[in-house]
């Protein structure tokens, strides 16, 4: 122990001579980075030696990158400290300048770019506190993290999914044209509280799929008021429903309609006809599946699998398996559509600021990627008007107070034990405000409330807002 500290004062003391012979404030610098990278790599221990001998509180840390983080910072505070013994009075101004630049440096240029980052500093939404009238959470580091979620909205959606009494549950608000979350609840069986399930990618993408495929359909000359005949596939599509009969198929219907109530033998049937396995997966991923979003905290990647069959892969156009979705991917697919085809990159955390309260980071709009152009985005989401005016979500729109809501329900089951995965992917509008919603509920065999409700409510208590 008494060697390794032995060397670690040597290393230091060295490096201080090395930088009183710096001739500018950039030697200066590098020469202190160098002092700090070779004190990092002494047993991590001896920091909270050299922490105490130099009246400095650094809490205890396991974590290895933390420590060599710190035993950094460490080494360049000595370094700096020191520069009154080492550095020549006139040249003192010159480095009180670097000192600040150094400074500045380490504690302004470390907001985190990835999830990962932010896990490390200990950002969790479940920690977050409401602090006039916003969400606010206090990081490991000292910092003070705004989130962008509404509480009001949020507390209403969350008591929305409890009373479900569903396996789980989750909504997403997020502004189609910025990319922020303005709510993002979580439920589990328990009637927990539990934000990550907003981003767990293991439900089926069901019907939702539908605005996919519709996509790409429109992208092959598909007109949304063009007719197709079929019969049956109300809740499974037989290799004749996709195909087609003449004798059986005898109702018609618009691709608007078809979106509105979900007909799935018409989806099918298109896509048998029309989109190649290429085309289907090129369009799941302009959409965003099989691809990570980057948000502040991680979220499980959607993921497509189109088998080479084409009577199975019509069947996974039509949202018959084969894709699974997250909560807060379907609200982004719905903000797509609503924001004329440009997916907006996520945001939760609005702005940061540092341990004296100045802001070290503001959150600004980035342009994620373009899902469709915009002219076939808008007639989109015109078209999935329909869903909420005389679709499958009619019910549970007619008595809400804003003046258009777009979207897409979807539905589908599975054994063992029974759950019912129940969607709602759309947005609505009021006073020319648009929000995007993403709507999960995941249901026993004994329900009560659907996605469409959930979104619905959701929207309710966003605009009721002042």
């Amino acid at each position: 122990m008494k060697y390794k500290f032995a060397l670690l004062v040597g290393t230091i003391g060295l490096g201080c001579i090395s930088i009183a012979n710096a001739q500018t404030p950039s030697e200066y610098i590098h020469k202190a980075r160098r002092v700090a990278l070779n004190a990092a790599n002494i047993d991590s221990a001896l920091t909270h030696l050299e922490a105490k001998a130099y009246g400095i509180d650094i809490p205890a840390d396991k974590n290895e990158a933390k420590a060599t983080l710190t035993s950094t910072l460490l080494a360049n505070r000595i370094a700096l400290k020191a520069e009154a013994v080492f550095v020549p009075e006139e040249e003192k101004i010159v480095v009180k300048a670097a000192k600040k630049e150094v400074v500045k440096e380490l504690y302004s240029s470390v907001v985190p770019t990835s999830a990962k980052g932010w896990k490390k500093l200990g950002l969790d939404f479940n920690r977050a506190k409401v602090k006039k009238g916003r969400y606010v959470q206090k990081l490991k580091n000292g910092w003070e993290v705004e989130y962008t979620v509404k509480p009001k909205a949020q507390k209403e959606i969350r008591s929305t999914l409890t009373h479900a009494r569903a396996r789980r549950g989750s909504v997403v608000l997020i502004d189609p044209k910025t990319g922020s979350v303005e709510a993002m609840a979580g439920v589990n069986s328990k009637g927990k509280s539990d934000y990550r399930i907003a981003m767990r990618a293991d439900a089926p993408s069901a019907s939702v799929f539908k605005i996919v495929t519709a996509s790409a359909l429109m992208g092959e000359g598909y007109h949304l008021e063009a007719e197709t005949c079929y019969h049956g596939g109300r809740s499974y599509l037989s290799e004749r429903n996709i195909l087609g009969d003449r004798r059986k198929d005898h109702k018609c219907a618009t691709l608007t309609s078809a979106l509105a109530f979900s007909i799935n033998s018409i989806f099918a049937k298109l896509a048998y006809k029309s989109l190649t396995r290429n085309e289907l997966a090129s369009a799941a991923s302009r959409f965003g599946y099989n691809e990570k979003i980057p948000f502040e905290f991680s979220v499980a990647t959607s993921r497509t699998r189109f088998p080479n069959n084409k009577i199975e892969r019509a069947r996974a156009a039509a949202g018959f398996r084969h894709t699974k979705l997250s909560p807060l991917h379907s609200s982004l697919i719905a903000a797509s559509i609503a924001n004329r085809g440009k997916m907006m990159k996520p945001f939760i955390v609005k702005r940061v600021r540092d341990k004296k309260g100045k802001v070290i980071f503001t959150a600004k709009p980035k342009l994620l990627k373009r899902v469709t152009n915009s002219r076939r985005a808008e007639k989109l989401w015109k078209s999935m008007r329909e869903t909420t005016r005389r679709g499958t979500a009619r019910k549970h729109f007619r008595q809400n107070n804003f003046s258009s809501a777009s979207g897409k329900t979807g539905t589908l089951s599975d054994s063992s034990p029974y759950t019912q995965y129940s969607w709602f992917a759309g947005s609505a509008e009021k006073s020319g405000k648009r929000i995007a919603v993403g709507a999960l509920i995941c249901n026993p065999e004994v329900w009560h409330i659907k996605g469409s409700y959930a979104a619905s409510e959701a929207f309710r208590s966003y605009f009721a807002m002042k």
